[in-house]
């Protein structure tokens, strides 16, 4: 156990603890596994590209290089759809064996039940995919709801605790920046804070500011700035100064109050407060109510920031939930916009509005997804929305 993890007793590369992973294939299963029959093969983009996504959030923290490749017994870890009947809630599984034959060889599969992933929505299934790989890497489970290694999965990112873990295990990734690693810059600096009260100013980039202890200064500049807590949210006080700053003070005083400035988003290890509600964080709170005609959740808010974050654009996520089960797909133009206008603006559609947004879908000018998009960003929306986020909102 390290950090908090229950670790196994295997890990690819060296088998000492703190060492690279080095290159580790993976491919979809075209043939039947050594433990699983793979009954059908990942063909689907959707759940592929989720796939390649839990892959690269485990590389982009730890020294590990996972490479896809065609499938053969010799992949180090193969994925498939696959039956599965026993215990009845499981919706996915993973099994992996290894043999000491001079060298250290580990063989591992991974199974979703296509069935019982089927209705699920794409931030659960990345969680899912996660956990097992989780699992294929060396990591065991943890009973803390907070990590993605959790029995139960319920968060779709790894969380602080999961790093600490992989990173126990493979080091850190070549291009992390380590803590305390800072400049200031106008690229996106990390800065940890020491005991003592400090004044901390990122500049330009996207920052990671964490000032510690101590009554510290943060502004972050420009950029997507974090300042980052580590006790729960539940534990810290936020209110707004008059000079526009926001405080943040630990209950129990361990931190100190932090005065931030320019900081988009807070984060803690249960939860993050966006505070840009007119930037990427405001647009994905929309587009999701836009959507589903309700609050949005959370795990699948947090989800599409974390996507747009890192550089989908609003159209792309407004195509996914158009796309997307619950959205439903039996709409003529006609009737698709008239939903906007009720779900999304509150309202029935006056005539010349609902002709100008069909007739743009019906003569290919703008797609759905468009039309949603452009409904969702209205100054109408904007205006309506605004009350209910004015302040912030959480997502994990």
């Amino acid at each position: 156990m390290a950090n908090g993890y229950v670790l196994r007793d295997f890990k690819f590369g060296s088998q000492e603890w703190g060492t690279s992973g080095g290159q580790v294939t993976w491919s979809f299963a075209t043939t039947v596994g050594a433990f699983f029959a793979f009954d059908t093969i990942i063909s689907q983009p959707y759940y592929q590209d989720l796939i390649v996504q839990a892959f690269q959030a485990w590389e982009n923290v730890a020294d590990i290089d996972f490479v896809q490749v065609a499938d053969s017994a010799a992949s180090d870890i193969r994925l498939g759809w696959d039956e599965i009947d026993v215990p009845s809630h499981f919706a996915q599984q993973v099994h992996t064996a290894y043999t000491v034959n001079g060298i250290f060889e580990i063989t591992s599969e991974i199974r979703f039940d296509p069935l019982k992933t089927a209705n699920i929505s794409s931030e659960t299934f990345l969680g899912l995919a996660m956990h097992e790989i989780g699992h294929a890497i060396g990591l065991d489970h943890i009973d803390d709801q907070s990590l993605i290694m959790n029995p139960i999965v319920y968060i779709s990112s790894l969380a602080m605790g999961d790093v600490a873990g992989v990173q126990f295990i493979y080091g850190p990734a070549n291009d992390t920046t380590p803590p305390g690693g800072w400049d200031g810059s106008n690229l996106g600096d990390s800065y940890e804070g020491g005991a003592a009260g400090e004044a901390i100013n990122g500049h330009g980039g996207d920052d990671r500011l964490r000032g510690n202890g101590g009554d510290d200064n943060i502004d972050g500049g420009d950029g997507i700035d974090f300042a980052i807590y580590a006790d729960s949210a539940f534990n810290y006080d936020l209110q707004y100064q008059d000079t526009g700053a926001l405080s943040v003070a630990h209950r129990m005083g361990q931190d100190g109050t932090d005065l931030l400035l320019n900081i988009e988003r807070i984060a803690f290890p249960d939860f993050t407060l966006a505070l840009d509600i007119n930037g990427i964080a405001g647009q994905a709170y929309r587009i999701y109510q836009a959507a589903f005609d309700r609050v949005p959740d959370p795990p699948g808010l947090g989800y599409w920031i974390r996507q747009m974050d890192a550089g989908l654009s609003l159209y792309d996520v407004s195509k996914g939930f158009v796309g997307s089960p619950e959205f439903g797909q039996d709409f003529s133009n006609a009737n698709f916009v008239a939903r906007l206008y009720h779900n999304v603006l509150g309202r029935e559609g006056e005539s010349a509005g609902l002709q100008y947004w069909s007739g743009q879908i019906d003569s290919g000018s703008m797609d759905k997804a468009a039309v949603l998009a452009s409904f969702s960003e209205s100054a109408e929306n904007v205006a309506g929305v605004a009350p209910a986020i004015q302040n912030g909102f959480w997502y994990v």
